[in-house]
């Protein structure tokens, strides 16, 4: 799963996934990079994709929106299609967040490699289904597997930096003309924050 906001320059965000203000927000063409994410994804899970519908807006539902969504899902529910509604209630939960997080504004690209029902042991999945694309790195929470997503330089619009980076935007326009050839307009946080 890959997360993104509607937000660019939002102070809560800063705090929580930019090293504490001190980091960037990159801005997105979102129809490039939904483009790119299919294309990468039919190639990398051919067998059993698991990613459908390009960018998809989190919902943060109360407990009575939810009910209404889960009800008809699970009066769907017998015997024979109990696998149906499993995969439906999986695939959906994905895109549901705790409502204390709405100001996030959060989209999500999100790919499922399944299981062949065949398959004893995860590792299969890797061998049968993934290419060497499939990586692997540690995080706080121990080891986690991810893909390297094709991101190109014609994708990303702008950079607005942090409130605690001390980068200069002047430094910042130059790195990334010397790495992408491209110029990308960079512009600093409007959040005060003290750290």
């Amino acid at each position: 799963m890959s997360c993104f906001s509607e937000k660019k320059d939002s102070l809560s965000q800063w705090c929580e996934y930019a090293e504490r203000g001190r980091g960037v927000s990159m801005g997105f063409k979102i129809s490039n990079l939904e483009q790119r994410m299919q294309s990468f994804f039919r190639e990398e899970l051919p067998v059993s994709p698991g990613y459908k519908k390009g960018c998809t807006k989190a919902h943060y539902p109360d407990r009575d929106e939810l009910k209404s969504w889960l009800d008809p899902v699970l009066n769907k529910l017998d015997d024979k299609n109990y696998i149906d509604v499993a995969k439906e209630l999986s695939e959906s939960s994905l895109l549901f967040k705790n409502p204390a997080f709405k100001e996030e504004c959060e989209w999500r690209i999100v790919a499922t490699p399944r299981r062949n029902p065949q398959s004893k042991y995860v590792w299969e999945i890797i061998n049968e289904e993934l290419s060497g694309s499939l990586k692997f790195r540690h995080t706080e929470k121990g080891l986690s597997s991810y893909f390297k997503l094709p991101i190109e330089s014609c994708d990303i619009t702008d950079i607005v930096l942090g409130p605690l980076n001390q980068s200069e935007s002047i430094d910042v326009k130059a790195f990334l003309w010397s790495k992408l050839k491209k110029n990308i307009k960079v512009s600093r946080s409007a959040a005060t924050y003290c750290g």
